[in-house]
């Protein structure tokens, strides 16, 4: 609707359909093309491009599972067994 309130016509012969549908097209492939220079842009500044592969990510901290964790996940499982232990069997 937008296009037709601009006077681009859609009917007509192929050739002459084409040449109307380029003022749509255009506007779509630059703006596909400038997103896609962002997107470029932005992958090299994370690290990629040239090293991308080649160059082992290096973290700030090292996540390490300890002491902490175990007894967390080991509390956090005995509840739920315990939880669903206690709904079979209706107390």
């Amino acid at each position: 609707d937008a296009q037709k309130l601009r006077g681009v016509k859609f009917g007509g012969s192929i050739i002459k359909s084409t040449r109307n549908s380029i003022s749509i097209i255009k506007p779509l492939f630059l703006s596909l093309l400038r997103r896609a220079d962002i997107l470029a842009e932005s992958i090299w500044l994370r690290g990629g491009g040239e090293q991308f592969g080649k160059v082992k990510k290096t973290y700030y901290l090292k996540n390490k599972f300890g002491l902490k964790d175990f007894s967390f996940a080991l509390i956090s499982l005995i509840t739920i067994t315990g939880t669903y232990y206690l709904t079979l069997s209706n107390v």
